[in-house]
């Protein structure tokens, strides 16, 4: 089984279905998924939209957002993403924006931008979003750029599942331990038991994975670590991630 079928196979396992909105891989996120068999499980629609027109009228992305970020950002691809997502039947969306050549007063040769929105049962999103650069010749910097789009999704797919199970559990413990009269304990927050020294592992994988929890806002979650089993390539350096919670 290679790369490409182990992420389907996944995604065919947490009944991740997966609709992408695309620019300067202009499709190859989609067309990497389908080269697994049984790819109609999984894919639900790609959105290929190159030009700013094309953001805005297909996918809602704002001109005050264009403006102010500029077309290779983290606040476009988000906007892409969400779009991609309330056109389609998926729980989660890859959107991509960058640029492979040097362009005048723009972003480094190389830059891209991309978000991972993913939608629980309830409605509820979880946005991630992150820069990285590639080098490489324009479209091995296209083909890098899908295949990380793809890898992330699994890794960050698999934190958002680690992080539940671990409250779940967390909660069920707490309810066995309680007695008639007692009032019901709330877990202490990661940063908390950061301090008790019950979470050196995640405060020590933060760093070596290009991490850092994002400033406070509303709205916005705490970022989840990714999985250290994918290989993120040792040819692109590392952007800010993002995550919120919508």
């Amino acid at each position: 089984m290679n790369e490409i079928e182990s992420i389907a196979a996944y995604m065919r396992k947490h009944h991740l279905l997966l609709a992408t909105a695309e620019s300067c891989t202009a499709g190859l996120i989609a067309a990497r998924l389908v080269d697994a068999p049984g790819a109609g499980d999984i894919l639900d629609c790609a959105f290929v939209t190159y030009s700013p027109a094309a953001k805005q009228g297909c996918l809602s992305v704002s001109k005050s957002t264009l403006d102010r970020f500029g077309l290779t950002s983290e606040e476009v691809s988000i906007e892409m993403a969400r779009g991609a997502l309330s056109r389609s039947r998926a729980n989660v969306a890859i959107a991509n924006t960058g640029v492979t050549e040097p362009m005048p007063d723009g972003p480094p040769a190389g830059t891209q931008c991309f978000s991972w929105v993913f939608k629980d049962a309830t409605g509820d999103l979880q946005v991630f979003s992150r820069t990285h650069r590639f080098q490489g010749t324009r479209n091995e910097i296209r083909g890098a750029s899908a295949d990380f789009a793809l890898q992330l999704l699994v890794s960050l797919h698999a934190s958002l599942t680690q992080t539940a199970g671990d409250n779940t559990r967390n909660a069920a413990m707490t309810k066995a331990k309680l007695e008639p009269g007692d009032k019901t304990i709330t877990p202490a927050a990661p940063a908390a038991r950061a301090k008790q020294g019950e979470n050196q592992e995640e405060r020590d994988l933060l760093p070596e994975l290009g991490l850092k929890r994002p400033a406070a806002r509303p709205q916005t979650g705490k970022a989840s670590p990714l999985n250290p089993d994918i290989d993120l390539g040792s040819n692109a350096t590392d952007g800010l991630p993002e995550t919120r919670k919508e």
